[in-house]
């Protein structure tokens, strides 16, 4: 019974309080549910999460708000109480899962919002302001949703055949999956339209790193002049929704025609539309079968996430991580590393299907670093920098006729093109009397800085580099980068700096790193020059 474990049913109400209206969801922690129905055991849970929001309260709520706490009157207690006794009468379906949602609304609505939610919200948005991310977020979902689920179904079914006719082995996947896939994707559009309407207008956020956060589990945050500090979340979490909408569906049609049940082909649509997206839950005992390899990603994902919930201000460092590292499981399995997740796997017809994939883009990576047509990270010394952006070159990319674009822009499929450039690169800078094995160390190295390298992750990178000695690099330009989030729509400010200024400029302190991300004050900083023409470089 919940009065024996109240911390059990506090977690179970935190995870259901910030989901969307979810039935299956919903239907499959209502049992856990129901043995907080008792009115003592009730009473036990909404204490618990009261008690953890005054613990949990952020230093700026707390200085806010003085030594007073949240309380929940008699006559509140009173109301939770009867509308849960209402609840568990209910036969299990959508009208219980809403009822449910409703008392939890109710448990949530009594949990004021702090000046800490209020601050994170605003700087979380400033983060995703930038157009290009969400214009990423959108390439990157079209092309797991048009391009690379499908690619995964017809090579999987093509190993599929090639293994019934070589060791006669029932069949299991058909190539006329694919079209299957595409009818129930194109179907769907009405449909998707209304999954980012409902997630638009509703304000639930149920991106993986946001949805952790206080700031957007609180029902006070979907209201007034706050729900304004939610509108870049709730926008990426509605192009999201039209996404994974249009996975399910055609995933669902290609499981019909594989010959699962409707129960099966819904459970594997939810779940593939959620992997598609990188919105899989963390799964560190490898319950789902996904390998010994991936969940042990998950578990260092997991300690990585519980760091940044007990110590606040390492998530100013790192803000965002269940998101990318859920994009680099993906970038292991669509690459030649893709053979590393067999162990353990209960798919292995798709994870091999997925390394072959991943094989062919890394042999076109392959012969693109042999062209010179690569490029790493921007180089250490100060001069070699200077000529690296006089070329007009930018890091981690690779050259599409005059232009250098970036291999992250290639999502999952990223990692595979960057190998042979990290090998390319390392095998370059290694000492004349390096080893292969030195050498290889150094490729490792390489890869772990691309991923590190990234959006959201640069702020992690730049300390590295000033531990590291990386010229240009220093403690105080470091902090200015962190302590930009900040800034008023941080992300879009930078984008349009960019755009008024298309310049490389120079950050050597505390205050560069500041001015360098707002329009106009960008153009006071010393920019680098073309080694032969003392020119300012331009990015092109």
């Amino acid at each position: 019974m919940a009065e024996d474990r109240p911390e059990e049913a506090t977690e179970v109400f935190k995870k259901l309080s910030v989901m969307a209206k979810d039935t299956g969801q919903g239907n499959a922690m209502l049992r856990v549910l129901a043995d907080a129905s008792t009115p003592d055991g009730m009473e036990k849970v909404v204490k618990k999460i009261v008690q953890q929001a005054n613990d949990d309260a952020g230093w700026l709520t707390k200085l806010t708000r003085g030594k007073k706490p949240i309380v929940v009157t008699d006559a509140e207690m009173k109301l939770i109480k009867d509308k849960m006794r209402s609840v568990v009468k209910l036969p299990d379906g959508p009208e219980k899962a809403q009822a449910m949602q409703d008392v939890l609304n109710t448990v949530n609505s009594k949990i004021p919002v702090g000046a800490s939610e209020i601050f994170d919200a605003y700087r979380y948005q400033n983060l995703l302001s930038n157009p290009r991310t969400s214009g990423r977020n959108i390439l990157t979902g079209l092309t797991q949703t048009y391009i690379a689920r499908p690619a995964t179904i017809a090579v999987a079914a093509t190993q599929d055949a090639f293994a019934a006719n070589l060791f006669g082995k029932q069949r299991s996947r058909y190539l006329s999956e694919v079209p299957e896939y595409y009818r129930g994707l194109m179907g769907s559009y009405s449909d998707a339209a209304d999954a980012a309407k409902e997630a638009w207008k509703g304000g639930n956020i149920d991106i993986p790193d946001l949805k952790t956060l206080r700031a957007f589990q609180q029902e006070g945050m979907k209201k007034g002049w706050k729900k304004g500090l939610t509108v870049i979340p709730r926008g990426m979490e509605a192009q999201d929704k039209f996404l994974m909408k249009l996975v399910s569906s055609g995933e669902y049609a290609a499981g019909k025609a594989r010959g699962l049940t409707d129960k099966e082909a819904l459970k594997q649509a939810d779940e593939i539309a959620k992997y598609s997206l990188f919105r899989a839950a963390l799964d560190p005992t490898n319950k789902t079968g996904q390998g010994k390899l991936l969940s042990s990603i998950d578990r260092a994902t997991n300690t990585i996430t519980n760091i940044g919930n007990k110590h606040k201000v390492f998530r100013w460092f790192v803000p965002f991580v269940r998101t990318p590292m859920n994009i680099s499981k993906q970038m292991i399995e669509y690459s030649p590393a893709g053979l590393a997740t067999l162990p353990g796997s209960t798919k292995k017809t798709e994870q091999l299907a997925k390394t072959l994939i991943g094989s062919t883009i890394f042999a076109v990576g392959a012969q693109m670093a042999l062209e010179n047509n690569t490029t790493w990270d921007v180089p250490k010394s100060k001069a070699e920098r200077e000529l690296f952006y006089a070329q007009g070159k930018r890091p981690y990319s690779v050259k599409i006729g005059d232009n250098w674009v970036p291999m992250i822009y290639l999502g999952p499929w990223s990692a595979a093109l960057a190998i042979p450039a990290a090998a390319r690169d390392a095998h370059q800078e290694a000492p004349l009397d390096a080893s292969q094995m030195e050498k290889l160390a150094g490729s490792v190295t390489n890869m772990a800085d691309f991923f590190t390298g990234q959006t959201y992750l640069e702020g992690a990178k730049n300390f590295m580099n000033v531990i590291t000695g990386q010229e240009d690099a220093n403690l105080a330009s470091s902090l200015g980068f962190t302590a930009g989030q900040a800034l008023p729509l941080q992300g879009l400010q930078r984008f349009v700096s960019g755009v008024i200024d298309p310049i490389y400029r120079k950050k050597e302190g505390f205050a560069d790193s500041i001015k360098a991300d707002i329009p106009f004050l960008s153009k006071n900083l010393e920019p680098y020059t073309d080694a032969f023409t003392g020119e300012p470089s331009k990015r092109i």
